[in-house]
């Protein structure tokens, strides 16, 4: 027969020290912070962001002491009130992703603190037809307003490093503002003479030596002139001579500055007849630092100077684009690489790859989903970017 008070007396002790085990831990848990880890106290010391889209701000927050913090770093926990307009990750960079407001909640154990978060709408990206540096704009407005007795530009052209710096002058009325470098290509040697010259004639198209023609032309000296890259047909912009093209910055002209056409014509339209010039060698490009050239794509050439601004240019909407930049899933401790399989080209298409940035970060040892912001910009100041998300788990 079953003994049933007999097993009852002998379940009883045993069941009490169960619960009351479970009690002891239970309370010992409740006694501590996450995962078991004791109580502290925190702060952020980012209360408050003011971002524009596409922008990445790290919270920051701290504990009493280095311990402490250790057990913040790897304990706390943040979330965003609304994700399409900020994304945090799991170790607090903030993502603006749009036009809004958001509030991030920080929490380790049951102590929360709050961000509150505004996002402005991020400017629309202008078209931009020119790889010049510029600078100064302030001093060049104020000469263009109030009129001088001097002209308005000076112009330097460093044959040696290819490059061209235009200045403005002072209150002094010396040419020490620099407002503008462009790159160029000069002859080799004394193909293009060193001197002081001024601008002299000008024309839109004109024929040069070898069967092509140029345009923009601004005279410096003689048959030494400021001139586009040169064009097989005349008065056809589709018929740019590419390899050419792409030699802008190196020594290989017949004794003329070529240029980009959006910098010859730069000269053309804003630098007048008198207009000083002043051809030098020196190992510094020049104040503002030499241009990077634009390439035309050589695999699949269009024939067109990318920094032609006019609507039949094939080049005038194009962009850089960055690609192999998925979302992907990371298992939790393998390590991750951002750069991994990703590539860039610009507008043109050429391989821009080595100029990708990479905003945000990724620990592999932390669960969550982490934003990434992938830029690039080539060298006509277009831009591309473009977000990646990368869940670990």
């Amino acid at each position: 027969m079953y003994n049933y008070r007999r097993k009852k007396s002998i379940l009883a002790p045993t069941a009490l020290i169960i619960i009351t085990v479970f009690l002891v831990i239970t309370f010992i848990r409740c006694s501590c912070g996450v995962g078991g880890n004791k109580k502290i106290k925190f702060s952020l010391t980012t209360k408050s962001l003011s971002l524009k889209a596409g922008e990445l701000s790290r919270l920051e927050y701290k504990a009493e002491n280095e311990e402490d913090m250790q057990l913040l770093s790897d304990n706390i926990t943040f979330e965003s009130s609304d994700s399409s307009v900020v994304h945090i990750d799991p170790v607090g960079n903030a993502v603006a992703l749009k036009a809004g407001n958001a509030t991030i909640t920080a929490s380790y154990g049951d102590v929360k603190k709050i961000c509150e978060v505004k996002v402005e709408k991020k400017e629309p990206e202008k078209l931009s037809f020119t790889t010049a540096i510029s600078a100064n704009d302030n001093i060049l407005n104020k000469n263009k307003s109030q009129g001088s007795q001097y002209y308005l530009y000076s112009i330097k052209v460093n044959k040696l490093k290819n490059c061209v710096t235009v200045y403005t002058y002072d209150k002094s009325g010396k040419y020490n503002v620099p407002v503008r470098a462009m790159i160029c290509s000069c002859g080799k040697g004394d193909d293009t003479p060193s001197g002081e010259f001024i601008i002299g004639i000008k024309s839109e198209w004109l024929s040069l030596l070898g069967n092509v023609y140029g345009r923009y032309i601004s005279q410096i000296n003689g048959n030494v002139l400021f001139h586009s890259v040169p064009y097989l047909t005349n008065e056809d912009p589709s018929s740019v001579e590419v390899p050419e093209y792409n030699n802008l910055g190196k020594s290989v002209s017949m004794g003329c500055v070529r240029m980009a056409v959006s910098d010859a014509k730069w000269i053309y339209d804003n630098c007048i007849e008198g207009t000083p010039v002043k051809v030098y060698e020196s190992e510094n490009p020049g104040p503002l630092g030499r241009p990077e050239a634009m390439k035309n794509n050589v695999a699949t050439p269009l024939h067109w100077d990318p920094t032609d601004n006019s609507k039949s240019n094939p080049y005038y909407n194009k962009k850089p684009k960055i690609s192999g930049a998925e979302n992907v899933s990371v298992p939790l401790g393998e390590e991750f690489s951002p750069l991994s399989g990703v590539t860039a080209y610009d507008t043109t298409g050429s391989d821009i790859t080595k100029k990708i940035t990479v905003q945000g970060e990724v620990n592999a040892n932390k669960a969550g989903e982490y934003l990434l912001i992938y830029s690039v910009k080539d060298a006509m100041y277009r831009s591309c970017t473009k977000y990646r998300y990368i869940t670990v788990k």
